[in-house]
């Protein structure tokens, strides 16, 4: 059983080491922050293309000017785009990318927005996001593979632990019995012991009247 667990941990050891940064990359979703992937070029050097940004949604009342908004754009093909809010409308907002001479052509409504870019971003990281997202099954069976690991070890913890009791209650009885044997022939000798001592004593008892009648006859 501890070989076969062996050979499972260097089986699925690879699939932990590709899921687990993912794993750690979403976490903070938790926390209403959401990952994704730098896809352009028009914000360097504030993000550079590839890399992981995280936004945090939120309503047009808490965007100001200059701020880093994320917005739906069908036009391109992830259908988001990160650029910064340079003026605000009655319309949307007017938005310009940091590597970008002049704004953009188009106000970005406010229903189109989003949210707004927080100030945390992981360089690289953007690809294999995208990668994992594309490809759910290597998560999926990542995870499953995690999961029957863990319950493998639990199962295999419980049965030595069980293995372990057995022996100790196979062991006692053993010992108990030693002691038993060696108990049993002290016992026996202090009970003969003290009957020879009463016979002795009845014996002494019924002796003495018979001694005192021979001295008197005498």
């Amino acid at each position: 059983m501890k070989t076969f667990n062996d050979i499972l941990k260097i089986a699925i050891f690879p699939l932990i080491i590709l899921v687990l940064p993912y794993i750690l990359i979403v976490l903070p979703i938790f926390w209403g922050y959401i990952p994704a992937e730098v896809t352009f070029d028009s914000m360097e050097p504030t993000f550079k293309e590839g890399e992981l940004v995280y936004y945090t949604r939120c309503s047009s009342k808490d965007i100001g000017p200059n701020d880093l908004i994320v917005y739906d754009d069908n036009t391109v093909e992830t259908g988001r785009i990160f650029h910064r809010a340079v003026g605000i409308t009655d319309e949307g907002y007017q938005t310009k990318g940091d590597n970008r001479i002049h704004n953009d052509e188009y106000i970005v409504k406010y229903s189109d927005v989003v949210g707004k870019v927080e100030n945390i971003h992981l360089p690289l990281l953007g690809p294999y996001v995208k990668f994992i997202n594309e490809n759910h099954t290597i998560l999926y069976v990542s995870l499953g593979a995690w999961i029957f690991f863990f319950l493998l070890n639990v199962l295999i913890l419980k049965s030595d632990k069980k293995k372990a009791k057995m022996e100790a209650v196979a062991n006692a009885p053993t010992e108990e019995k030693v002691e038993v044997v060696k108990d049993e022939p002290i016992k026996e000798d202090s009970k003969e012991e003290e009957k020879r001592k009463k016979i002795e004593a009845i014996n002494d008892a019924n002796a003495s009247p018979q001694v005192k009648e021979n001295q008197d006859t005498k």
